[in-house]
């Protein structure tokens, strides 16, 4: 039995709909990875990582920590290593915990 809404939509036709949008996205997810692979050309490497560079190469640790602290400076926040919100996160998972290897997972990228 399907249930009405008070617009006369069922539940069924909702969640149709939004099976179709999710494929939407994700199609137009894929394309623009698509073009960005393709944007980079031959130069681009595939080495297993998860985060990279433009062209698929390892990203440099200063880097990383200047784009950090920049953003940091940006948005107004005290200057605290990016190793640090690893363990910021701990507390913050508490009242909505996961099993413990995707928040190991999480916390040591």
């Amino acid at each position: 039995m399907t249930r009405l809404f008070t617009n006369g939509s069922t539940v069924k036709r909702k969640r149709k709909r939004k099976r179709k949008r999710k494929r939407k996205r994700k199609r137009k997810r894929k394309r623009k990875r698509k073009r960005k692979r393709e944007a980079a050309g031959t130069t681009r490497q595939h080495n297993g990582h998860v985060f990279t560079t433009a062209q698929g190469g390892e990203i440099d640790p200063t880097d990383l920590t200047r784009t950090f602290t920049t953003l940091l400076r940006k948005a107004g926040l005290r200057r605290i290593r990016l190793h640090d919100l690893r363990h910021s996160t701990a507390p913050l998972r508490r009242p909505h915990p996961l099993a413990l290897p995707s928040t190991t997972a999480v916390t040591t990228l």
